[in-house]
């Protein structure tokens, strides 16, 4: 867990946009972490200790993504995020809960504040749509 918390404040320090070809090299360590190291060390892993990866790995996805870190983590076809998102599903019943509340954790409280822009934004994406449609 120590290089594991190491490698994530590591990635803290990193002031590249998300698009960035640098990303790689991180994002490569942290599917090995994640098929390699958490899936050797799981069965021994605390809750607690299970809990603290979870934030580390949340903590990668807010600074690697920084603005659009919900959009990458969600995306379907990130091979990253699915991996990720593959763990939670195994374990917990509701993985966008148990992400949800990881992010509150991880961001202070950020994330409501950027659910609820999301939430207006595809809401007002929707009426010009509709609008665009009734026009046709």
């Amino acid at each position: 867990m120590k290089k594991y918390e190491a490698f994530v404040r590591e990635v803290e320090q990193q002031d590249w946009h998300h698009a960035d070809n640098d990303w790689q090299a991180y994002d490569e360590r942290l599917e090995a972490y994640l098929n390699n190291c958490y899936e050797r060390y799981e069965p021994e892993l605390t809750a607690a200790e299970t809990k603290d990866f979870w934030l580390l790995t949340v903590s990668f996805f807010v600074d690697r993504y920084d603005g659009q870190f919900v959009e990458e983590f969600l995306a379907e076809d990130s091979p990253l995020s699915r991996a990720v998102r593959d763990h939670f599903e195994e374990l917990e019943d509701d993985p966008e809960r148990f992400f949800r509340d990881l992010v509150r954790e991880v961001s202070g409280g950020e994330v409501d504040e950027l659910f609820r822009d999301l939430g207006r934004e595809l809401e007002s994406m929707g009426k010009r749509l509709q609008d665009w449609l009734d026009e046709r």
